[in-house]
């Protein structure tokens, strides 16, 4: 039986605020929600990564790229990437993108 991996959950958006108040906001994921841990920030390559324990086979983590479209406009683009392998169930891409919706809003 074969196992087919499902690709990893992302999200892009486009926000009407500079790249130094997305990156604040960003920063501040942890403190807004405990289920996200700081796990690595690269300010120079604007990357962010948190994790977040649960049922996705040990956690899952959370990458967040950031990138200036304009003075006032950022891109931001996030993905969700499991601890250990690759998604292969549709129940774990439903949590998957419960993580997307979750941190969208806390941005």
């Amino acid at each position: 039986m074969a196992v087919f991996a499902i690709p990893n959950p992302t999200k892009n958006l486009k926000v009407n605020f500079t790249l130094s108040e997305t990156r604040k906001a960003v920063k501040n994921i942890s403190r807004l929600n405990s289920k996200y841990s700081k796990e690595n920030f690269n300010e120079t390559i604007e990357n962010y990564k948190f994790s977040a324990s649960e049922t996705l086979n040990l956690g899952c983590y959370v990458d967040i790229n950031l990138s200036e479209i304009e003075t006032n406009k950022t891109g931001i683009d996030i993905t969700i990437s499991r601890k250990i392998g690759s998604f292969d169930k549709s129940f774990e891409i439903t949590k998957a993108n419960n993580h997307l919706d979750t941190i969208t809003n806390l941005i």
